[in-house]
This record gives C-alpha cells, structure tokens and sequence, in this order.
C-alpha cells in the first residue's frame, strides 16, 4: 500500500520538481537582464519596465 502510493506520488513530485526547476531558470535569466538596466517609475503608459520588457522577448 505504501508502495504503491510512492510509486504514484514520485512522477508527480518530479513534474513539481521539473517545473520549478524551469521556472527558477526563467527567473534567473530574467534577474540578469535586469541588473543590466536602469530603474525606473511608471510614466502613465509603462508600469513596470522591466517585466514589460521581458514580456517582449
């Protein structure tokens, strides 16, 4: 019974573990670009430059 429950749960976990995995990549890419570029406030068109202009690529 345990067994089977881990043999269930361990692909699951290990998708979990995958995405994340992806996702601190993306974050990380995304924390380089950033500390190339100025700060800056929203200016009535922009909220936030720098996610818009990650959203871009």
């Amino acid at each position: 019974m345990v067994r089977d429950l881990l043999q269930q749960r361990v692909p699951v976990i290990e998708a979990k573990i995958a995405d994340l995995q992806q996702q601190l990549q993306r974050m990380q890419s995304a924390l380089g670009q950033w500390q190339q570029m100025p700060d800056g406030a929203p200016d009535g068109h922009r909220i936030c430059h720098l996610i818009e202009t990650w959203e871009q690529r």
